[in-house]
Parts: C-alpha cells; structure tokens; sequence
C-alpha cells in the first residue's frame, strides 16, 4: 500500500485522542494555557460533569485576530522560541490542545489583548472554523468546550446512547498484565497509539457508511410486521366472507389501495435505469409522505421529511464552515409577536443568528422583525422558525453559549426548511430526492436519529408470505 497524507481533521481527531482522554484533560489543557499567557485569575465554570460545558475565563494578555486564528491549528505555538527544545519554560509547547479539544466538541474562543477596540470570537464546530467576529468582553480570553465528545449526536435519538463492541489484537508484549492485584486492570504500554486506533477505526466506520441506514432498520420493520393482529374482517361481516361480489361494470375497492393518500405513478421508461442505484427508482407515494422505489433486488420506503431534512441540514452545515450562510432579503420584514423575555433574547443572540443567515432586529417591547432569512430555506414560513429558535434560547439558558450550539440551530432551521409530510411529489422530485440521499453522507438517518429509509430485500418479503424454500 502507497505511503498518502492523512486529512487534517483526521489527523486532529488521532491527535485528540492523544491529548483530551475526558473532560479533566481538557481543564488541564486550558487552565496550562492561562497561566502561560500571564493570567492571574482563573475562573471555571462546569456543566453536566464537563461534557456539556466547559468555561475557563482568564485575565491573561489576549490574542489578536492572527494569534486567535492560528490558535486553534496543529503545532501552532507561542511557547517556543528558536524552535528549539533545550529550554522549556512553559507548562505546555506543543500546540496540539485547541485543534484536538476542537475536533471533538464545539469550541469557542473569543480574545481582547491590550489596546483593542473589543474582542474577537472564533468558533470551531468538530473541525470546521467559522469567524471571528466582534465580540464584547474585557481584556483576556474566554475558551467554552460544549457537547465534548455527544459526535453521534446527529445519528441516535434523544437520551440514547451509541453501544459499541471493541475487539482489540496486540502483541502482548506491549501490554501490562501486572497493574492489579486482582488483573482487573492492565495497561497498554503505549495508550496514545491504542486510543488512536480506536478513533480511526470509528471514524472510518462512520465515514464508510455513506448514505445507509443502520442494519437493524429492515429486521425492525419484518419484525413489527410479523407481529400479530386482531383479525379484521370487511365492514359487517362477522366471520369470514364465502366471497365477495363483484357487479359487472363495477371496480372492487380494496381497502387502502382506493383511498386518496395512496398515489401511484408508473415510471416512465427512461427512468427504470435508476432501479441500478442504491435507492433504486420512484415508483409511487403513500400516505403523502412516503416514497416506495425499487431497486434491482429490494423495496426502499422513505420518509421524504426525514430525508429532506438530512439533505438541508448537510447543506446548512457546509455553508456554516465555509463563512456565513448565505441570506435572501424578505419584501416586507415578517413582524412577530412574542413574549418580552423571548424577544429579549432574541435580541441578545442577533449577531450569532447572523451566522446562519437570519437577519432580525427587536420591534418594540413585544416584537421582532425578521428582515433576511436563509437562502436555503426558500420560501418558508418564518414565523413557527422564529418562536422555535426562541424555545431553544430558552431552554439554553445562556446566550453566550448560543455560539457553540449554532448546529442545533440549523438543526431547527432544516426541520422547518424541509419538504412537509403531506406534501405531493411528482416522480421526478421523488428521485431528485433520492439521489441527493445517495450522495450526501450519514443521510441514512435524519439529524434526531430517525431512519429515513427502510430496504426490504426481495427475500424478505418472501418471508413474510411465507414463499421461503
């Protein structure tokens, strides 16, 4: 195999493994950074055993917006002069910790050195730098860790956890049985190299799913399926009919299949080549919500509001760490009613709300008015937005993380932003949609954890009717 370059957010990933093995490690890194930046005061505040928060405020001499940039890339350091190692005069040198704390949490770092007009403010959302910005604050710097390590947070439902099952082969020479007294502990000669292949195999799963949906999707739904019933027999019969009677010229209606949520489109020819695509082609939608395709050798059921919103809410995040997302100016400015405390907070989190295209100012106690929305949402109605981001500032508590939970905003943004359940899709806006869920990753399920798509193989429907050999 070829000698290739590692990506650098795989290279930082491996990195943090290395330097941010829990939220102590990242307390310990920071706090070093204080005290060799000059601080005198050192103030640390924790949420949720720092997993959720972690804030360290120092008065140290600040950095300016080269310095603040360069802080959170690998090996970039202050603390070494001559680029020399013979005399280390610093708690740290390496230039490692910021790039690898953000690489696995949301990070935030706003700074003012001495003589600045006001501070500046980067963000770093697991890799992807947006910033800086103008940020009020005394002279020093103020560094906040959110969701450190919660990277599965797009892929799981809420208040469930990712199982995993490691198997690890190694040399046991490079291991330490005799740690413990009872050999309920070892320890790896070198943990750096093992928590590093960890990672990489993780994130390599991770990456090489693509599109798919978790494997145990297709034998939930067999299973749910099998699952017995009360029998149900047609409207005023109590056993079984002999027969049904069908009146010549008349049309047997068939419970479900004459009902009209139940839309079928025949594909035309020219599309039955999509059927060599993972998704397969359009065939029809159910229920206004449901797409059935085929490909060549199983049935694929999408959730089209499920999948829309993945789509949106990849694209929303691309725009983000690429620089501002991209706005479009409304013709009149949407005036909103709401709570005093709501607008309030809206008011207060204005700039970072910028960041992804929503452009509002307070309008009297009681109201704001949304002048620019997302380019991406299209023609939206904003308003059910505007009170949802406000629920959110609400449940935050704190504007001044609102910065480091930019990604649950776009979150609510692409749920509002995408195709409705009860929406008509023609054949071709169907498998528009399913090849954008081809090609954008993780798009197998949507940003709550939800499936998006269920693949039946053919064999599986055999089974359920019993046609097995």
């Amino acid at each position: 195999m070829s000698i290739r370059q590692l990506p650098a957010d795989l290279i930082n990933r491996i990195a943090a493994g290395e330097v941010v093995e829990r939220p102590a490690s990242v307390v310990k890194e920071l706090v070093e950074n204080a005290i060799d930046a000059g601080a005198q005061r050192v103030t640390i505040t924790t949420a949720g055993g720092g997993k959720t928060l972690i804030r360290i405020e120092a008065d140290g001499g600040g950095m300016d917006r080269d310095d603040l940039v360069l802080s959170v890339e690998r090996h970039a350091t202050s603390k070494l002069q001559d680029d020399g190692l013979d005399d280390i005069r610093t708690l740290g040198f390496r230039g490692e910790a910021l790039a690898s704390i953000g690489a696995v949490s949301h990070l935030g770092i706003a700074s003012r050195p001495d003589g600045a007009a006001s501070g500046l403010r980067l963000v770093v959302d697991r890799g992807s730098k947006s910033g800086p910005l103008p940020h009020p604050m005394n002279r020093g710097t103020i560094v906040e860790v959110g969701d450190l390590f919660a990277a599965y947070a797009d892929y799981t439902f809420r208040d469930r956890f990712p199982a995993i099952a490691l198997y690890l082969s190694i040399d046991p020479a490079e291991v330490d049985v005799n740690v413990h007294p009872a050999k309920a502990e070892l320890r790896f000669r070198d943990g750096g190299a093992v928590r590093g292949a960890v990672i990489r195999a993780i994130t390599g799963a991770l990456e090489a799913a693509g599109h798919r949906a978790s494997s145990t999707v297709a034998d939930d739904v067999l299973a749910a399926l099998q699952a017995p019933e009360p029998t149900r027999w047609p409207s005023g019969f109590t056993e079984p009919p002999a027969s049904y009677e069908i009146r010549p010229g008349a049309a047997a209606a068939l419970p479900g299949f004459s009902e009209p949520s139940a839309r079928f489109e025949p594909a035309p020819p020219a599309l039955a080549a999509f059927e060599e695509f993972p998704l397969g082609a359009a065939r029809a939608q159910l229920f206004e919500n449901f797409i059935v395709a085929q490909n060549g050798s199983s049935l694929v059921l999408v959730d089209q509001h499920a999948a829309h919103e993945r789509l949106v809410y990849e694209r929303f995040k691309a725009e983000l760490a690429a620089g501002p997302v991209a706005s479009q100016a409304m013709l009149i400015p949407a005036v909103i009613e709401l709570p005093e405390e709501d607008c309030e907070r809206i008011e207060a989190a204005a700039a970072a709300l910028e960041q992804v295209g929503l452009y509002l100012e307070r309008f009297g106690p009681r109201a704001v008015a949304v002048r620019e929305t997302p380019a991406l949402l299209g023609q939206t109605d904003i308003e059910p937005l505007i009170r949802d981001i406000a629920d959110g500032l609400a449940e935050w508590d704190s504007v001044a993380a609102l910065g480091d939970r930019l990604d649950a905003i776009i979150g609510r943004m692409a749920c509002h932003g995408s195709v409705r359940s009860g929406r008509h899709l023609r054949v071709d806006e169907m498998n528009a949609l399913l090849r954008q869920m081809e090609s954008t990753p993780h798009s197998g399920q949507c940003n709550h954890g939800r499936p998006t798509y269920v693949e039946l193989k053919k064999s599986d429907l055999e089974r359920l009717f019993g046609r097995t050999r």
